[in-house]
């Protein structure tokens, strides 16, 4: 399992509120609530939680378009 710096938890935390605050499209709603859900994944489990819920949320964000999209979720991917 990987393991994350300090900044890429972060990282990856600020790209879960931009999740929040700004997906649209079919599924978003349910991509929201797997990146509310991250910090919680890694207070209970650490570095693995976290690991767990970003594909969650990435395999919910199929539908959400533009160019902040396609930046979140590539940088989402590149934790993986």
């Amino acid at each position: 399992m990987r393991k994350y710096t300090d900044s890429e938890r972060i990282q990856i935390f600020n790209l879960m509120e931009i999740v929040i605050n700004e997906a649209k499209g079919g599924y978003a709603d349910y991509a929201k609530t797997y990146a509310e859900h991250t910090v919680t994944a890694y207070y209970t489990d650490g570095d693995n939680g976290i690991y767990h819920q970003i594909p969650y949320v990435l395999s919910n964000l199929g539908h959400w378009r533009g160019p902040t999209a396609i930046a979140v979720k590539t940088e989402l991917k590149s934790f993986l």
